[in-house]
């Protein structure tokens, strides 16, 4: 995979590894008169390769109002020049520094996190301990699911009739409890995030310098995976999550899923479910744990804490109405189409990888 080690604005470390290309729709375009992104060619023009991935994708449905990315995977045969700040890395490479803090960025994330499982999983597999040939099951079993695909589809879909999320723009003067300065927009207990004016400049981008906004995050946020292996299958729990930005309502989240920290200041009695049981994990049951940024060039220094924690036994298999089983099978079935799964779920199945998380960090 070309890789481009690509700074953003907002990122923690300066720089993080991105995809072959990361760009908005104006920098594409040269809106604003600026080069021409790199290697824009591979994913504009038909017929350089042969496209593995090409689906619209969801972004945060919490920030911003039915914001969506094209992600694109194109195989190609031909000698590719190979530019400054970027690099050749296999996925096997690329897997193990998801599993480090800070390194992979949320747009190579997501691209990943669709990608077809039939990609060397076997060879992988045999690298990797018990919870690495259960994640591999999972991907492969056309068998023993909790609950067959079309009946994943009719949950999901009943749970949206069920449902209308109404969604209007107010000028910002009527927004309650939020206040505007100089160069910020922040809440007036400084709770949940803010937005800045930042000035930007740069000798590695399309244009040198420009202003942008920013959303700078109180807290660190949380987004974690709960597996259980049933029927002798890996599965993940999901939630439906509605959020005001979606597109279509509902998307399939992680077991939980909680965009700050806030999250703690809260009672026993409405703290989001299963967050105590992810939280209070023992170690041995901790698959992932890596604190993963979000997108550098419209968040400010802002990471998630992201965890995959394998299920004891006692779990219940019985959840919640709005919760269900599937399998990463099932998963890749789903994330070839758009409003399925939200953003944040599709990282946490690119982090999965096949090797057990613990040991590609050793």
């Amino acid at each position: 995979f070309l890789m481009q080690v690509k700074m953003e604005p907002g990122n923690i470390n300066m720089v993080q590894l991105s995809p072959t290309l990361q760009a908005t729709r104006s920098n594409f375009t040269r809106v604003h008169q600026g080069k021409a992104p790199p290697y824009l060619e591979y994913f504009l023009h038909r017929g350089r390769g042969q496209v593995l991935v090409d689906v619209l994708q969801s972004e945060q449905g919490a920030r911003f109002l039915k914001k969506r990315n094209r992600n694109m995977v194109v195989l190609v045969e031909d000698e590719v020049p190979v530019l400054p700040d970027y690099a050749w890395l296999t996925l096997g490479q690329i897997q193990q520094l998801l599993s480090m803090d800070n390194i992979v960025n949320m747009d190579s994330r997501t691209v990943l996190g669709c990608l077809p499982f039939d990609l060397g999983r076997e060879d992988q597999a045999l690298a990797g301990g018990p919870f690495a040939r259960l994640l591999v099951q999972s991907a492969c079993a056309e068998t023993g699911a909790l609950h067959e695909t079309s009946d994943l589809l009719h949950w999901f879909t009943d749970l949206k009739t069920r449902y209308e999320l109404e969604v209007r723009q107010i000028p910002l003067n009527d927004v309650e409890e939020w206040q505007r300065t100089a160069d910020e927009i922040r809440h007036v207990d400084d709770d949940f995030f803010s937005i800045i004016a930042c000035r930007v400049e740069a000798d590695s981008r399309e244009v040198p310098s420009w202003t942008q906004p920013l959303v700078k995050t109180s807290r660190p946020g949380l987004a974690a995976f709960v597996c259980k292996p049933i029927n002798g299958v890996l599965h993940v729990l999901l939630q439906a999550s509605v959020e005001p930005g979606n597109f279509d309502i509902i998307e399939l989240a992680p077991t939980v899923h909680c965009t700050t920290g806030d999250f703690r200041r809260l009672p026993p009695q409405q703290r989001p479910p299963f967050l105590d049981y992810v939280l209070e994990a023992a170690p041995g049951q901790v698959r992932l744990d890596a604190l993963l940024s979000e997108e550098g060039g419209r968040f400010f220094r802002e990471a998630n804490r992201n965890l995959v924690v394998e299920a004891g036994e006692d779990f219940p298999v019985e959840v919640p109405q709005n919760y269900i089983w599937a399998t990463l099978r099932q998963l890749k079935e789903l994330v070839r189409h758009s409003n399925y799964l939200n953003v944040e779920c599709r990282c946490l199945v690119a982090c999965l990888g096949f090797l057990d998380p613990q040991e590609a960090g050793r």
